[in-house]
């Protein structure tokens, strides 16, 4: 409950301080920074049947997602082909 309500006392203040954009480019940070407690957390953690998950190649993986999901954004946020961006 508490991120519903300081959510959108935060985004309001990241809007009046650096600008609306700001708010959507850090939701990938705030994904990558879940995304790597998660994938901490889980890391040698048991699965049903008591063996243990081993993924050698899954944080390469969560990285070349992360830095791919981070690409798109700057490459629809450098064209200026988002719906929301006026055209002069």
């Amino acid at each position: 409950m508490l991120p519903s309500l300081a959510g959108p006392i935060i985004a309001g203040v990241i809007v009046d301080t650096v600008g609306w954009r700001w708010v959507f480019l850090s939701v990938p940070a705030l994904i990558t920074v879940a995304a790597l407690a998660l994938l901490r957390g889980l890391a040698g953690h048991p699965v049903s049947g008591g063996q243990v998950i081993a993924a050698p190649g899954l944080h390469r993986e969560a990285g070349w997602a992360a830095l791919t999901a981070v690409g798109a954004v700057l490459t629809q946020y450098g064209s200026g082909a988002g719906p929301l961006v006026p055209k002069d």
